[in-house]
């Protein structure tokens, strides 16, 4: 059986990214109140629909991603084949759709804040690795966050995953086998993300 995520020939170059606008906001919602959760500041319930400034957070996110000039595949609810139970399932879903790929950047729609310089540099260092066998996530003050890129040697381990833990396996895998980067950034958006109501206010008073 061929695999898919055998070593490319050609040069690597090509990183998409992955933004992930599918999941349920469990903790967004229970932080809202029965009046804030019909109502359109909240953005319904749906912390990627909450508006900061004049751009939605899901909208933010985008933004930078295609600022990047890299590719971006949205995983929302329209990109589901079958319902996704958890983030592993979405990220298994978006990389089986995105084979083509020589690396996989995962952002969640969540971090309105991200630069695009970051993009770039996480791209850049995955790209960068040999035989694309390199898992790199920035790291702002010692905290890591996202996006997290993925070689294309991690696109087989990365299409078996399922639940609410996301590509956490993937990450531990690669610490092991020496195959991790935590990239240096000052970019501290890549650690502000938007779980509560709480942060929501604190994001609004820092664009002001």
């Amino acid at each position: 059986m061929n695999n898919p995520f055998k070593a490319n020939p050609k040069p690597p170059g090509t990183a998409v990214v992955v933004v992930l606008a599918n999941g349920q906001g469990r903790r967004f919602r229970a932080s809202l109140t029965p009046a804030q959760l019909a109502s359109a500041e909240c953005g319904y319930g749906n912390k990627l629909e909450v508006m900061l400034g004049e751009r939605s957070v899901l909208d933010h996110s985008l933004a930078a991603a295609r600022a990047s000039g890299l590719p971006v595949f949205v995983m929302d609810d329209n990109a589901c084949a079958q319902p996704c139970e958890g983030m592993g399932d979405s990220i298994a879903a978006a990389v089986r759709a995105c084979a083509w790929a020589d690396a996989w950047l995962i952002l969640p729609g969540d971090r309105p804040m991200v630069r695009t310089q970051t993009i770039e540099q996480v791209a850049a260092a995955v790209l960068s690795s040999p035989d694309l066998g390199a898992v790199v996530a920035p790291s702002y003050q010692g905290v890591l966050g996202h996006p997290v890129g993925f070689g294309r040697a991690y696109g087989a381990a990365l299409c078996a995953m399922g639940g609410e833990l996301g590509a956490q396996a993937v990450v531990h895998s690669a610490k092991a086998a020496g195959q991790f980067l935590a990239l240096a950034v000052d970019d501290a958006g890549i650690v502000q993300d938007v779980d509560t109501w709480a942060h929501v206010q604190a994001l609004r008073a820092s664009m002001v």
